[in-house]
């Protein structure tokens, strides 16, 4: 029995080779080349194509060699080659390779998909790993961040009405309730009155103790000089920082001696 001189194996078609090899070679020569390219250019023969590739036929032969060993290691071995990773860098880097990657991500179970991995992911060794390098590594960018975007965001108006609708919100006091009870929470406690105490209670305008919208400010440790209550709330201020008393104080005698009105 005549075999195929090229393969090896086969039965025996014409020319000493078997017929996938006989077609291989003689559609690989420029006649061949021609034929094909006048078949393919060819409206009937585009429509039968077309036709059968939408075919359930042809839909379910396809999912199922897709899925099948053979070609996922077919895909793997190519990804992992020169050609493969030049084609991948190239489609890559490309219009039409982000546009599909864009919509891709959009999609609603890509997402769904997304975000579970990703919850999983954190809770694995590696993704804490990953996630504390990060943050110390970003750490003083982070803090930054923080503190601009609660600044710009509670600069408004709409953002204080925000930030107090939730301090008086009942969850939030019952969140309030639970972290006072800690233990840790009582010694804190503790340590931000004894500070309080600790400062002196020297009145310089006892007069005005006693006037309705009047708050108490402690112009330095020991001094308290009565203000209004607009002007007391206008400055964040505190003892532990200086710059801040200063711009407070400078108000507030401005407004003692007559040349600030609320």
């Amino acid at each position: 029995m005549k075999t195929c001189r090229i393969c090896g194996g086969g039965k025996y078609h014409a020319l000493g080779l078997c017929r996938s090899c006989y077609w291989k070679a003689r559609y690989a020569s420029p006649e061949g080349k021609a034929y094909i390219e006048l078949r393919n250019s060819n409206p009937r023969v585009t429509a039968l194509r077309k036709a059968y590739s939408q075919s359930p036929k042809r839909k379910a032969y396809s999912r199922a060699y897709e899925q099948s060993p053979k070609r996922k290691a077919y895909c793997r071995a190519y990804e992992r080659s020169s050609a493969g990773k030049v084609r991948r860098a190239t489609h890559y880097n490309s219009p039409n390779g982000k546009a599909w990657r864009e919509a891709y991500k959009q999609r609603p179970d890509i997402i769904i998909r997304a975000r579970m991995y990703s919850k999983r992911w954190k809770t694995t060794p590696k993704g804490k790993a990953w996630r504390e390098a990060y943050n110390q590594a970003h750490l003083e960018e982070h803090r930054a961040y923080s503190r601009a975007y609660t600044k710009s965001k509670y600069a408004s108006p709409e953002g204080r009405a925000y930030m107090h609708s939730r301090n008086i919100s009942p969850k939030t006091k019952a969140i309030n309730r639970i972290r006072n009870s800690l233990p840790d929470r009582k010694i804190y406690n503790k340590i931000l009155r004894h500070g309080r105490r600790s400062l002196g209670w020297i009145v310089i305008n006892p007069e005005l103790m006693n006037e309705p919208e009047m708050h108490g400010h402690h112009i330095d440790n020991n001094h308290v000089l009565y203000i209004p209550q607009k002007l007391h709330t206008f400055i964040a201020h505190s003892l532990k920082k200086p710059e801040t008393m200063d711009r407070i104080n400078t108000l507030a005698y401005t407004w003692l001696l007559g040349g600030f009105v609320i």
